[in-house]
């Protein structure tokens, strides 16, 4: 678990990250040319990186806690 805890920053800023590009993508006019299509797609792909990085905080505070009350 602490392992896991140490890796844990490293996977939330890169989900961070890619959740500001798709949202970056999603800001640009030209995403919706072709009916939404590709909106769609980056929509449906920002609401999994959002859900995975609720994921992620959630073990974050739940690591954390427990590597608390071992010390």
């Amino acid at each position: 678990e602490a392992h896991e805890l140490e890796a844990l920053p490293g996977k939330i800023e890169k989900l961070e990250n890619e959740i500001a590009e798709l949202e970056k993508q999603l800001s640009c006019p030209d995403i919706y040319k072709d009916g939404g299509a590709q909106a769609r797609e980056l929509g449906a792909r920002l609401d999994s990186q959002r859900a995975e990085l609720d994921k992620v905080y959630a073990r974050w505070e739940d690591l954390e806690s427990r590597s608390q009350e071992d010390k």
